[in-house]
């Protein structure tokens, strides 16, 4: 195995667990969105303010998607002009440049997992203490 391959691994897993966190993020809000809308009678799980937090987790998970993608393909946009100027062929780009990307990546998958955490446990109170 080569750097490269190693590379595409990374890169093939992390574009589907970007997607996987993007589908269950807006799942999450439809869940939450059908609890509001059907009352009591959705699931016999009634809509309170407690779902208010996971909802703000999902939406910010979402969030995060957007400036995850929006930050890399400005900077990556605007470090391929500067070398495209230089007319270099062959450079380093620095780490630094991914920082910001891997925070929102991270982010929008740990925000995704605590608030399907925060929405089950609040689903599952709801059905099992009634």
């Amino acid at each position: 195995m080569t750097r490269k391959d190693a590379r595409e691994i990374y890169s093939k897993a992390s574009g589907t667990l970007s997607e996987v966190t993007r589908n269950l993020s807006l799942a999450g809000v439809a869940i939450i969105w059908i609890f509001k809308a059907g009352g009591s009678n959705a699931a016999n799980v009634e809509f309170r303010g407690e779902f208010f937090w996971p909802l703000v987790l999902f939406i910010l998970a979402l969030g995060f998607d957007l400036l995850q993608y929006t930050y890399k393909s400005a900077a990556w946009g605007i470090f391929h002009r500067l070398k495209e100027r230089q007319k270099a062929d062959e450079f380093e780009a620095p780490d630094a440049i991914n920082w910001p990307t891997l925070v929102f990546f991270w982010g929008k998958v740990g925000l995704t997992v605590i608030g399907y955490s925060a929405l089950l446990y609040i689903i599952g109170k709801q059905i099992f203490t009634r």
